[in-house]
């Protein structure tokens, strides 16, 4: 819902309807994955395709939160956590869509993990061991030094390599995980979004032969930008779940 309607115009609140028809849904329509799959994936009144975006988000939530159980368990950190990850998820879709990171997601994972902060004293496994003074110290360096050759970057080239939302993600991570963790998350985001553009470069090469024929493939292949906050989440969740880079940090 907050996707199909975050920075659009239309209200927050009301009944969720079809993006289509405009017909108002029923409670039954919107069971999470179940509606999906009892429907075809199609509107129950008109019969347009739902976006298969819908699906995956709730999917990959569901896969979260399980995920977040078998680390930390139920609690309070479980439930920072499980909420911070579905915020990413939806973060991560709106930039691939739209190509902009909403400050008012941003607004809310910065009050998620501060009040994460306070409640648990820092000792969540993804705050880290320190607490106090050196928590806090910690936390404002990586806010401020992880994001800051970003900065200098999109400064220098005045925004034509990366968003401005990228950076205040950067200091988001710097905040929530510390310095180490940070770092070695923003590694695993900048790997992986290399490696990503590795694979759409050699793509882009082969629609120039015959080997792929699809307009609408060919259409989203050759699309000049390349989102990097779906990237971030990706390293964010990553060492949240245990699963450090290469075993180079920890």
């Amino acid at each position: 819902m907050v996707l199909a309607r975050i920075n659009t115009g239309r209200s927050w609140g009301g009944r969720s309807q079809c993006m289509t028809c405009r017909h108002t849904l029923a409670w039954y329509d919107l069971i999470p994955l179940m509606s999906f799959v009892f429907l075809g994936g199609k509107c129950r009144y008109c019969r347009a395709r739902v976006g298969l975006w819908y699906v995956l988000l709730e999917l990959l939530t569901l896969v979260w939160v399980v995920l977040v159980w078998v680390v930390v368990g139920w609690g309070t950190s479980f439930m920072i956590l499980s909420l911070t990850g579905g915020a990413l998820l939806l973060l991560s879709f709106y930039d691939a869509r739209h190509m902009i990171i909403p400050d008012q997601i941003l607004l809310v994972l910065t009050i998620l993990t501060l009040v994460g902060i306070l409640l648990t004293g820092g000792s969540m496994p993804i705050y880290g061991s320190l607490t106090g003074i050196a928590s806090w110290s910690n936390r404002f360096i990586a806010l401020v030094g992880i994001p800051f050759p970003f900065l200098v970057m999109w400064l220098v080239t005045k925004g034509r390599t990366m968003g401005f939302g990228d950076i205040k993600l950067m200091a988001w991570m710097g905040l929530s995980l510390g310095i180490v963790a940070g770092i070695e998350s923003l590694l695993m985001a900048v790997w992986m979004g290399g490696l990503f553009s590795i694979i759409i470069l050699t793509l882009r090469l082969l629609t120039k032969t015959s080997l792929i024929t699809s307009p609408r493939l060919k259409h989203i292949l050759h699309q000049s930008h390349i989102p990097f906050g779906p990237f971030l989440v990706i390293g964010y969740m990553t060492n949240v779940l245990g699963l450090h880079f290469l075993g180079i940090l920890f």
